[in-house]
């Protein structure tokens, strides 16, 4: 897995030792890498083979639709979960909002929603617009099996719709001349085309976010709570690292003194060497010695 991909972001916004419930499982590869992260993973995906892969990894795995009542019904049945994961989910829904709206219910107290899908503002998708076209594909952002799309404010409108609080929210620039869409620049006026490789947010492919059923006003107590704490620590360490520094003058200070003394010591073994009492005990004992 690449490092900065849609997917690694995704992996991490869960984190460790989960309790997923993942809608979309596909081939369950998201499957197995929760899996290696300790979460215990409960997987949702139309497809029967689908299911039949995620299996291999999830403690449980259901085929159902999640574009019908029944579907949603079903999910009613499930325990709260620390996570519902849905990546790349709802572009493939009709009604996705309802299914955003259901999934506060299945979220423990401290649960989080995580979610990625396509901008359909994309500046590509955009050009292609411009020139009259608007073809859907096998794979990509205009996947002809994506049936709903969302801009940056239409997704954030649909969680604030759901009651559920934007906790993180971010994309994955990809470039606003994405393969995808690459011949449609040509086709472009110049102004037009530098208007949309200019444009703010242009080169974003896909949202990455988290939403949690929490007031946003708890999140901010409990990130207020965070940063006192981590002050208070800084508070700590300062005040260490100035007496480490007070130490650190002092003993510069002994090391001067025991220079000094050293010199001083030096120099009365030297006047000592070049004084006649040296040299008369020198001459006495080569006398005794004799």
């Amino acid at each position: 897995m690449s490092t900065d991909s849609v997917a690694s972001r995704v992996i991490k916004l869960v984190g460790k030792n989960k309790r997923v419930l993942e809608l979309g499982s596909a081939s369950g590869h998201m499957t197995k890498l929760l899996t290696e992260f300790g979460c215990s993973v409960v997987s949702i995906d139309v497809n029967p083979d689908a299911v039949s892969a995620a299996q291999e990894y999830a403690e449980h795995a259901y085929c159902i639709n999640l574009d019908t009542p029944d579907g949603l019904y079903f999910l009613e049945s499930l325990d709260p979960f620390d996570v519902v994961l849905a990546a790349d989910v709802f572009e493939h829904l009709r009604n996705p909002c309802l299914l955003i709206r259901k999934v506060k219910s299945l979220l423990n107290e401290n649960g989080y929603l995580v979610f990625s899908t396509p901008n359909i503002a994309h500046s590509g998708v955009i050009a292609s617009l411009i020139c009259g076209e608007f073809d859907y594909r096998e794979t990509g952002l205009l996947d002809s099996s994506h049936v709903h799309f969302y801009t940056e404010s239409s997704i954030k409108a649909a969680l604030v719709d759901a009651d559920l609080s934007l906790a993180y929210f971010d994309h994955f620039d990809a470039g606003v001349e994405h393969p995808e869409f690459a011949r449609y620049w040509e086709q472009l006026p110049e102004n037009i085309r530098h208007y949309l490789q200019n444009k703010e947010g242009g080169g974003a492919f896909q949202f990455v976010a988290a939403a949690t059923r929490k007031p946003l006003d708890g999140l901010l107590e409990v990130l207020g709570n965070d940063l006192i704490k981590y002050r208070q620590e800084l508070a700590i360490a300062a005040m260490e690292l100035n007496l480490v520094s007070e130490n650190r003058e002092a003993l510069r200070e002994e090391i001067s003194r025991l220079r000094l003394d050293y010199d001083s010591i030096a120099t009365e073994v030297t006047l000592f060497r070049r004084s006649r009492i040296l040299r008369f005990w020198k001459k006495i004992r080569s006398v005794l010695s004799f």
